[in-house]
């Protein structure tokens, strides 16, 4: 079998977690007098023993992250905590190639794709994401052997209703899967990485974790192939409590009608602001404690039978 399937197989399982640091750490970090090094310090103690290797099974870096790393960095051995590096996508097939080999060269087995456009970029009513440099970086990752994470982000709006992050998602959804089969970007060997469809955290209101999960999962039905074998969730600005109610009732309701996909998650915010603020409180052990503790809340509510007495 070869290396991206047996990758894949280890990625797409129900529950599977990924703490995501990218940009938005570096902000939080800053907003609380903190240096990177507690960034990296939480990034060494997620990826090695005994960090919460039951809940959290990879993690997600921007290349400024990987570059820190302590050496050697080596896939894991086994069921060992993955490592994926967003993708830079560049000017072209060279650029991404160059980002792939950098990606391989410091034991990635998943390298993140993304690529939102800004307001003014596109005519109005088409997705917001650049759908074919999506695709072909995506089906250059397959090639390379490592699986392309695909992430839909919301573009910014944080205080917008839940119908209209729901069609916007679903436009952007659709968009990447018409480019992906023009350039043979198989869509059983990706995992898409989603926004949950619920109003912005400034909507100035809420609606129910089950309308949540409704919303959601007609998301998945009316735009993601049956052929993708996970998806992932994101926090889009959510905190971690909101995230596990959405996503335990996202749980029961895909078991409900027979949801086949893997649903697991790749956060951010959610899984670092409790880090973070234990970090200034109580240093590194209450940061890893905190850590520890959203991620199993998070994997608890995917996966339904760890929530039974």
């Amino acid at each position: 079998m070869a290396r991206l399937d047996l990758t894949l197989g280890a990625l797409a399982r129900p529950g599977f977690g990924v703490l995501v640091l990218d940009d938005y750490a570096d902000m939080a970090l800053r907003d609380r007098g903190l240096c990177g090094e507690a960034a990296l310090d939480l990034v060494e103690f997620a990826v090695h023993p005994p960090g919460p290797s039951a809940s959290l099974g990879g993690v997600l870096l921007s290349a400024g992250y990987t570059e820190q790393l302590r050496p050697p960095v080596a896939p894991p051995a086994g069921d060992g905590t993955a490592l994926g590096v967003h993708l830079a996508l560049g000017r072209g097939t060279g650029d991404i190639g160059r980002s792939l080999d950098a990606a391989r060269a410091v034991g990635a087995s998943f390298v993140e794709v993304r690529a939102n456009r800004r307001p003014g970029e596109f005519p109005r009513g088409e997705a917001h994401v650049d759908a074919p440099a999506v695709a072909a970086a995506a089906a250059l990752a397959q090639q390379a052997g490592l699986v392309p994470v695909v992430t839909v982000a919301l573009p910014a709006m944080p205080g917008s209703a839940v119908g209209v992050t729901r069609a916007v998602t679903v436009n952007a959804v659709q968009a990447v899967f018409r480019a992906a089969a023009e350039v043979r970007c198989d869509p059983a060997r990706l995992i898409l990485r989603l926004p949950l469809s619920a109003p912005g955290p400034r909507a100035g209101h809420t609606i129910a974790a089950t309308a949540v999960a409704q919303h959601t999962l007609e998301v998945l039905d009316e735009a993601v192939p049956a052929e993708v074998p996970a998806v992932w969730f994101l926090s889009a600005g959510h905190r971690v409590s909101a995230v596990s109610d959405q996503l335990a009732a996202l749980a029961a309701l895909a078991q409900a009608h027979g949801e086949q996909r893997a649903l697991g998650f790749a956060l951010g915010r959610a899984l670092l602001e409790p880090a973070l603020d234990g970090w200034t409180t109580g240093g590194a052990a209450r940061a890893h404690q905190r850590l520890a503790a959203a991620c199993d809340a998070v994997h608890r509510a995917l996966v339904p039978a760890l929530a039974r007495p």
